[in-house]
């Protein structure tokens, strides 16, 4: 998995590991940018245990903002993002 989002020297971590799309979305940990989509749902990511916000954000589509308790080892995230209207 990925370096650790939130920026802590000391303490468990938790692997957070996430579904959906579409691909190329933006995904971002407590206002800190980790990757697209694809590429953290492949590799995943890992964050100290606690609780953070998670965003995904693609043009076209409504942004997608969770509050998540990491406290399991891993911790997936189903990401549903609603296309923008016409």
């Amino acid at each position: 998995m990925a370096g650790c989002a939130a920026n802590s020297p000391t303490g468990p971590t938790v692997g957070l590991r996430f579904r959906g799309g579409p691909p190329t979305a933006r995904v971002t940990i407590d206002d800190i940018a980790v990757g697209p989509l694809e590429e953290i749902e492949r590799r995943g990511v890992r964050v100290r245990a606690g609780v953070h916000r998670v965003s995904v954000e693609a043009d076209g589509f409504f942004p997608f903002d969770r509050i998540v308790n990491a406290e399991a080892a891993v911790l997936v995230i189903p990401v549903e993002m609603q296309h923008l209207p016409d």
